[in-house]
């Protein structure tokens, strides 16, 4: 499963000569493809990073993506305003899908 700013993007590249497939949330039919798995017995995987510096990373990413003005990242951290986009959400949120196929 594919999490933003924990190197997934290069783990997929280097696994994918191995017949990986980075699902991430290309999944449509979580049932369909949970038996699919369970029928071919397929392995999840997910890399985890550190919460701050995964943080400081993505907000990093956010700033040279977007440029916003260094107010406004002021004024949000100031206003305990986190998350801008993706890269600076909580890990546990591109998790959605393990939860459902945990119940295997």
């Amino acid at each position: 499963m594919h999490i933003d700013k924990c190197a997934s993007f290069s783990m997929s590249r280097i696994l994918k000569d191995n017949n990986f497939c980075d699902l991430s949330f290309r999944v449509k039919n979580i049932n369909k493809i949970k038996q699919y798995f369970i029928k071919n017995n397929y392995n999840f995987y997910s890399i985890i990073r550190n919460p701050k510096d995964r943080y400081i990373s993505g907000l990093q990413e956010f700033i040279k993506i977007y440029n916003p003005p260094v107010e406004f990242i002021i004024h949000n951290l100031k206003n305990n305003i986190f998350i801008f986009d993706e890269h600076t959400s909580p890990q546990y949120c591109f998790l959605f899908y393990v939860k459902i196929t945990a119940n295997i």
